[in-house]
């Protein structure tokens, strides 16, 4: 996986489900329309039978032909779980960055002290100079 717990967040087994950070989007996306996307690195999800059996009944609605939104955009289903989620889930509990940063993150260096976790984007790479140092030194690296 490309996720490194950095500090303890039990406090979101107690957290509004479903729970999720949302990011800026990527370029291509804010050609379509999208301000915000979802990363599927990390969900706060209750276990539901009956939860499963919509996202099965979602997945599968997807697959045919293109969806399009009150705005007009368009979207065809390209596999990817940000694409799902970002349908399924209309309006999640917004998380706080700390929970689910990411190494392409421009933000204060007093700020990754509070991070949780974090998502490397392009996997892990220990000389990733994007990161404050304390941060790099809290990783530990699989070789």
């Amino acid at each position: 996986n490309d996720m490194a717990v950095l500090r303890n967040f039990d406090q979101l087994a107690a957290a509004e489900t479903p729970a999720l950070v949302w990011h800026s989007a990527a370029p291509f996306m804010l050609k379509l329309g999208e301000r915000c996307s979802v990363s599927g690195g990390l969900f706060v999800l209750r276990p539901s039978r009956a939860e499963y059996e919509r996202a099965l009944a979602h997945l599968k609605g997807m697959y045919v032909g293109e969806r399009c939104t009150r705005k007009g955009v368009c979207f065809r289903y390209d596999g990817s779980d940000q694409e799902f989620w970002r349908s399924f889930y209309s309006r999640p509990y917004e998380l706080p960055i700390r929970f689910h940063a990411t190494n392409y993150l421009k933000m204060p260096r007093d700020e990754w002290r509070h991070v949780r976790a974090i998502h490397f984007i392009s996997g892990f790479k220990n000389f990733d100079t994007r990161l404050p140092i304390f941060v790099r030194n809290n990783m530990k690296y699989q070789k």
